[in-house]
This record gives structure tokens, sequence and C-alpha cells, in this order.
């Protein structure tokens, strides 16, 4: 009986640790906060309760969740599952443990229990809801994690997002300037830091450390640091003067949809047309010309909310085709313009190409929207090198106000995975 027992395990073990190779997860978030596969899914939000501008990042062993939404259009209450895969930091899966080791609750799996159908909309939708580390599911490592959402199969996800789970094992000194170089000194930003590992000795520092620095969440942007320029006591310092910088491009553009009864922030119209909300933008030109004026944005960030006499954005919500349109004298040849922020996780799709307008003279998008005010930046790719380019329409100022993140792993030989052992985050204008 015993042996049966332990073969089961085995199995069990090993079925675990081969679904999650299965899934090829740096494939889909390298480059993207979160994918999505199944096209009735729409406004996934991942936050943590730190305030309004986070990361969806929760300190390990503290009371600390993450908390994720998202709406289905099948509109019919669905028994959503969801399972976590701890990634080293470019997001490949961790070879070295399995799931019973980084998952320490009851379960390798939940269900998602809290959904509701929305109400006097003019679009159907059921809303789903899921906080976690919760009374079924725990987390026993820190790192990066992959939270993969599915009906049946995780080999068939609906979508898989980021999120990342830290330890207070070290701090970080953060700062932000001009750079260095005179040809970037009005437009690049470089960021510097230490870390002070408390006392604690980290073994082989030149090998075994990886910090990734982002910008305003941007996954496609993230750099990767390795060795310290110095070490001095247990202190790591990070001071160089041609790494870590930064465009600092323009503001976010914005646009407010947080109500369809009045016309708000840059909304020239709004219309009901075969049962669909429509809303139309003012036509906009390019910054890149103009001198750098700084305004309040949300650095990429979107926020779904509605009016209080209005109800409750999470049911109540309305969904809209919003047209955003840049104006353009002659279509580009070869590169292709994007639409991106949060809102979409910074994906780069179909739903988000811009096509030129013949008529109009211009590029536009219709993008399918909940209600909110919602923070967006153009994004130019180069299809002969796959190039990005945020600072094609816009241009880039060092002045502009942007989030800088510093996430720092730990992996020294002999350890079967990347902990990360710090976390810190500053505000370029406070600097």
């Amino acid at each position: 009986m015993k042996k049966c027992i332990t073969v089961l395990m085995i199995i069990l073990f090993s079925g675990f640790a081969a679904m999650s190779e299965d899934l090829e997860i740096e494939k889909y978030l390298a480059d993207n906060n979160y994918f999505v596969f199944d096209e009735n899914i729409h406004s996934i939000e991942i936050k943590n309760g730190y305030g309004e501008w986070c990361q969806p990042i929760i300190e390990l062993g503290s009371n600390d969740k993450i908390h994720v939404t998202f709406d289905d259009f099948d509109a019919i209450g669905k028994n959503y599952k969801y399972t976590f895969v701890h990634c080293d930091p470019a997001w490949h899966r961790s070879n070295g443990i399995i799931r019973s080791d980084y998952m320490t609750g009851y379960y390798f799996e939940d269900y998602i229990n809290d959904y509701s159908q929305s109400f006097n909309t003019l679009r159907d939708y059921t809303h789903y809801s899921v906080s976690f580390p919760n009374g079924n599911i725990n987390i026993g490592y820190s790192g990066n994690y992959a939270l993969i959402v599915y009906e049946e199969d995780e080999y068939e996800p609906s979508f898989m997002a980021r999120f990342y789970v830290y330890e207070r094992q070290t701090s970080i000194f953060m700062t932000e300037g001009f750079s260095k170089n005179p040809n970037f000194f009005n437009t690049v930003q470089r960021v510097s830091f230490a870390i002070d590992s408390h006392n604690n000795i980290l073994r082989e520092p030149y090998n075994s450390l990886t910090v990734v620095i982002q910008q305003n969440n941007k996954p496609f942007l993230a750099q990767y640091a390795s060795a310290p320029k110095y070490i001095t006591g247990t202190s790591y310092v990070y001071d160089y003067d041609d790494k870590y910088e930064f465009y600092g491009n323009y503001e976010f553009r914005s646009f407010d949809i947080s109500t369809l009864k009045v016309l708000t922030r840059y909304v020239a119209e709004i219309d009901v047309v075969n049962g669909e909300y429509y809303v139309y933008t003012h036509g906009i030109s390019p910054w890149r010309t103009k001198s750098y004026q700084r305004y309040l944005d949300n650095d990429g960030e979107a926020r779904l909310f509605i009016s209080p006499e209005d109800g409750d954005v999470s049911t109540e919500g309305e969904y809209a085709y919003v047209n955003l349109h840049i104006r353009a004298n002659v279509p580009m040849q070869n590169d292709e313009m994007y639409v991106c922020g949060d809102f979409n996780g910074w994906q780069m799709n179909d739903a988000n190409r811009m096509v030129y307008n013949y008529d109009r003279g211009e590029y536009e998008v219709n993008l399918y929207l909940k209600q909110g005010v919602y923070d967006y930046t153009y994004i130019l790719r180069r299809n002969d090198t796959g190039a990005l380019d945020e600072t094609y329409i816009d241009g880039t100022f060092v002045e502009t106000q942007n989030h800088y993140s510093v996430l720092v792993y730990y992996h020294p030989t002999g350890e079967r995975y990347s902990r990360l052992i710090g976390y810190s985050l500053i505000n370029s204008v406070d600097e």
C-alpha cells in the first residue's frame, strides 16, 4: 500500500512539473505584462494594495495580496481556475523547482468563485475577481510568477499574467538624473543605484546577482544588469556613466470615458449605434516638434471607474469603441504604429494597430474599452529590424515624469532558483 501511494505521489508531482514545462511562458510574458488567448476576455487588472500606481508585487510572508479582475463577454458563469508557475528573471520557467516547492497551500490550483453578471449595460459580460495568497493557495518562494487562468486545461489558458513576490533582504538606494553623454542631455534619463545587503554576504556577487530596471512597468524596455561597478562592504554599487539609460519620452496622452453622458477630457463626440457606444476623440498632432510642457498623467496606467451615481464599474460599467486618431500627411511604407499602455499589457497586435485613413489624412484605431480613464502612447515598430520607437510621434525630453523600478534577483551556485531579494520604486520628478 505504501509503495502505491509513493508511486502515485511521484506521478502527481511529475505531472505538475511537465505541465509547467510545456507552457512557453517566456514567449508570451517576456515582452508583455499579460497575454490574452481568449478573445472574450477583457479589462484585465492585476493590482496590489500599495496605491494607485503600482506593479503587481507583494512581500513574501506578509499580508499583502494580489488582486485580479477581468470580464468575460460570454456572459455565462464559468468555472475558471488559476495556478502559478515560478520563473527566472527573463520569464523562463524555473527548472530547479516544482509546484510542491513554491505553492504551500492546500492546492496547486483553485477555482475563481467570485463572479457577477453585468447589470443594465448594453454589452453583457461576467465580471470575475480573485485575490491571493488565500486559504487555499499560498506562496513559499520569492521570485517571478506567471499567473495562468483557464477553464479545464492549463495547456489551453484563457490568459496569463506577470506578478512578483519579493523578500525584504536588501535596501535599494536609487537616483535618476541626466545622461553623462552631452549628446543626450536633453532627451535621456539615467538610473543609478546601490544595493545594501543588510550585513548579509552575497556569494559570488559578480555572477549571482541579476538586476532588472523598468520604466513605467513597460516590459519591452526592461534593462538587465549583472555585475556591480564596485563593492564596498555590503553595498553593491551600480553607478555607471553609460548604462541604464532610458529615453524620457513625453508625458502620456490620455482620455476620460468614466462617464458616457457628457463630453469629458479629449472626447469630441459620444454616440450609440446598433446597441454599442462609440466615442470619438479630438484630432491631435504629433508633439515631437513642441517644447516640453509638464502636465499630470498616470504614467501609463488605466484606471477603471464610473461616477458613483452610475453604480459599480465592475458590473455596471459600459463598454465603448474609442476612436483615436493622429494626423499624418502620408502613410508609412514599411513600419507599423500601435497604441499601447497598461490597458492592454503593452501588447502589440491587430487590436491596437493603427491603420491609415486616406480620406482624413490620419492614422486611426478603434479600441473596445470599459469605462475609466486611460493613459496611452504611440509606439512605432520598424518592420525591417523589429525595433520599437516610442519617441517617433511625441519626441523625448529629460524633464518628463517617469516611474522607475529596480528588482534584485539572487541565484548563487548550488541554489535551485532565482530569489527576488529586493524591490524599489521612484518617481523621477521627486528625485
